[in-house]
């Protein structure tokens, strides 16, 4: 059975409270206009330092894998879900 379509709305950070609900799903991503100030280079590099500190608690200490490995998981998810559309 199909999933059902649905849209969120919201901050980046909004739209993670959902990413368990949306792992493995396809998604679409519109960046809309910001509604608020334009942010400083200190402001955009703050809340990336925080998301690197989520993201690292999140892991429990275990280490990022390889970047070049990431891409290749990539690449193979993106053969398979290829290969089932032909």
């Amino acid at each position: 059975m199909q999933q059902p379509i649905f849209e969120v709305e919201g901050t980046w950070e909004e739209i993670l409270a959902y990413s368990a609900q949306l792992s493995g799903r396809r998604v679409r991503l519109t960046v809309l206009p910001s509604e608020s100030k334009e942010s400083t280079w200190q402001e955009a590099l703050q809340r990336a330092l925080e998301v690197g500190e989520r993201i690292r608690a999140r892991r429990g200490g275990d280490p990022l894998p390889d970047p070049a490995e990431i891409i290749r998981q990539i690449r193979e998810e993106r053969s398979a879900q290829l290969d089932h559309l032909r």
